[in-house]
């Protein structure tokens, strides 16, 4: 029989665990977004069926499966020092934190073993029944580019399925990794310049603005990533993405210390033209590549203030940044595909070289085709386009 692990229950910035005689064990969660756990009297309205306890309940079950498999995999991968001698043998203790609540997942961080040695993973779970549709197809993604990329800029997954709550209802869960040193950033005034900037949610260093330069570095590598994950053949991209969701994080590595940024879901990965030749010419490539480039350039620019306030747009400065990233991502994806290295600075060229109402031609073209007609972003993008399309404009001629 293998050894159970010892499991303890916790809300952020909590030493102490909860349990079923703690009154919170017993409130539901939330059911709208909220960046901390923060469980609430039963009597709240407008709430999920979900109580705090039933959803520890639940992670742990997930977690035991299959005598931890999926722990024991995480283990083996990301810190094999901490791998059990005996294959039935549990040494850890797991410490699972009800971290937040996202419009789509409940995540918790799940910490294995003890100081100075543990390692943190993260448990999403989703009760929604649009949660539940989301998230088989979002661990399908993600384990499809970890095998067609091999880069190390998304999560990897360890194991995925749901558990039942009772007769009527169920939850879907996947295990993944963790980016330890990593923190969600937004849109924020900064008290201290009176200016807006990215404000990093750090709670080491309660909360920071990133300077000019880390800024040119965060949005220079978001950039390069979600390009390196385009496919110019297909059109295929990671979409849809949002800052205001706090897909990016901005982080350290902790071996080098150097600026580093990891996108942390993959909800779709689609073609952006559903209607693109299934054997494209070089000009059918630039074109898709150039709505690409647009539309990320845009979609760059947009936030929530402090991630959950009123739409914003971000200064045009990040756009050099943005469009130096985008060209070392397409460095790296010519070859792979086998497409002419003078793709990089060539589009660069031909973009410049537009008018300004071709660029807003374009625009209109991809706003019908990505924004749907009605829809808060639609609004937003729509009352920003001509300032955006004169600041890229610049951008592209510096």
């Amino acid at each position: 029989m293998a050894e159970s692990p010892g499991i303890t229950y916790h809300l952020p910035d909590r030493e102490y665990p909860l349990g079923p005689g703690d009154p919170r064990w017993h409130a539901p969660l939330p059911s709208h977004p909220s960046p901390v756990c923060d469980a609430r009297p039963p009597s709240a309205a407008g709430e999920s069926h979900l109580t705090l306890g039933e959803y520890f309940s639940a992670i742990a079950r997930f977690l035991a499966r299959n005598n931890y498999r999926g722990l024991r995999r995480a283990v083996q991968m990301l810190n094999p020092a901490l791998a059990p001698g005996h294959p039935r043998k549990i040494p850890w203790q797991i410490k699972i934190v009800c971290e937040k609540h996202g419009a789509l997942y409940h995540p918790a961080r799940i910490r294995v073993g003890s100081p100075p040695n543990t390692l943190d993973l993260v448990v999403n779970l989703a009760l929604s029944a649009r949660g539940r549709e989301v998230l088989p197809r979002e661990v399908e993604n993600l384990l499809r580019l970890e095998l067609e990329f091999q880069l190390p800029y998304l999560p990897r997954v360890f194991g995925s399925g749901e558990e039942a709550l009772d007769d009527h209802r169920c939850v879907a869960l996947f295990l993944g990794e963790w980016f330890s040193n990593h923190w969600e950033f937004h849109l924020a005034r900064n008290p201290h310049t009176g200016q807006d900037g990215i404000h990093v949610w750090d709670p080491g260093r309660q909360g920071c603005f990133l300077d000019p330069l880390e800024m040119e570095l965060l949005f220079h590598q978001a950039a390069r990533i979600l390009t390196c994950y385009y496919n110019p053949i297909t059109t295929e991209q990671v979409y849809p993405w949002h800052h205001a969701a706090g897909d990016f994080l901005w982080g350290r590595d902790k071996t080098t210390g150097e600026a580093s940024v990891k996108l942390i879901t993959v909800r779709g990965y689609q073609p952006l033209l559903h209607d693109f030749p299934s054997s494209p010419t070089l000009r059918d490539v630039v074109d898709g590549l150039s709505l690409f480039l647009l539309n990320m350039s845009l979609r760059m620019r947009l936030d929530r203030c402090n991630g959950v306030g009123d739409w914003s747009w971000l200064d045009s400065a990040i756009l050099t940044a943005v469009l130096d990233g985008f060209g070392a991502g397409l460095a790296r994806q010519c070859p792979h595909y086998g497409l002419p290295g003078e793709l990089v600075p060539g589009l660069r060229s031909h973009l410049a070289g537009l008018a300004l109402r071709d660029l807003r031609d374009l625009y209109q073209e991809l706003v019908a085709r990505v924004y749907p007609v009605g829809g808060g972003e639609q609004a937003v993008v729509l009352e920003g386009l001509d300032r955006h399309i004169h600041d890229l404009k610049c951008a592209l001629g510096s």
